[in-house]
């Protein structure tokens, strides 16, 4: 399960690295979609979109240790 590391890349300073874990995390939880994360986001929406993810992981895994 690499979810928790996908969250914790979503906080990585280099933009391609967040959108490579937003893709990861899409595949991994057949949310192609995702929560609208867009190519250009500014952090505001990047940390409003991984709180919803860790909101969505810990539905699956309420006893998951997500780091902040």
């Amino acid at each position: 399960d690499y979810v928790h590391t996908l969250l914790y890349a979503m906080t990585d300073p280099d933009k391609r690295v967040v959108r490579e874990a937003r893709d990861g995390l899409r595949y991994v939880s057949r949310r192609f979609g995702g929560f609208g994360l867009t190519d250009n986001f500014d952090d505001s929406e990047r940390y409003n979109v991984l709180d919803k993810w860790k909101k969505w992981y810990l539905r699956l895994r309420p006893d998951a240790l997500i780091l902040p």
